[in-house]
């Protein structure tokens, strides 16, 4: 995994063509209050992201600071020192990763849970995308109704329904 500054993430998904018009299909649902079933959802939604995107994906954290009555900086900060990560979120919000990264995603995908941020997931094909945001709803997007699919049954399975 490789971290990096917002511009590097603009420029990551402008390389991808990213634009929210080319993803015709999206659901969204509510983020679940239980801190565990926040785990099994930064895992789902990882695991679910990248099946067999391969390659370079993007974790994009772009909104926090803003309920700090949710937020605990220290753990956040404790946890990317691990990682090899000093500075500070401000100067390092975009996270390049693949497969290999993938349960120190998991981790990370979990904090902003947690902590209600927001942020982009976006797979390396930039077929998929899941966007998180403060206010504890994430979207599903796909360019297809296929790619949307598995994430649909998944998402059934873990009984959450459509907003």
């Amino acid at each position: 995994m490789e971290i990096y500054s917002k511009q590097k993430a603009v420029e990551w998904l402008e390389s991808r063509e990213f634009r929210a018009e080319n993803y015709a299909h999206a659901r969204s649902y509510r983020i679940p209050a239980d801190s565990g079933r926040k785990s099994a959802l930064a895992r789902l939604l990882v695991r679910e992201l990248m099946d067999g995107s391969g390659g370079e994906s993007l974790f994009w954290i772009d909104e926090y600071g803003i309920w700090p009555s949710s937020e605990m900086p220290s753990i956040f900060q404790g946890y990317r020192a691990s990682l090899g990560e000093r500075r500070p979120l401000s100067e390092s919000e975009c996270h390049l990763f693949d497969e290999h990264d993938s349960e120190k995603i998991e981790c990370l995908v979990a904090l902003v849970l947690y902590f209600a941020w927001g942020a982009l997931l976006v797979n390396a094909f930039a077929d998929a995308a899941v966007r998180i945001s403060h206010d504890e709803v994430f979207t599903l997007y796909a360019k297809t109704q296929e790619r949307l699919a598995p994430f649909e049954q998944a998402i059934r399975e873990f009984d959450l329904s459509p907003l």
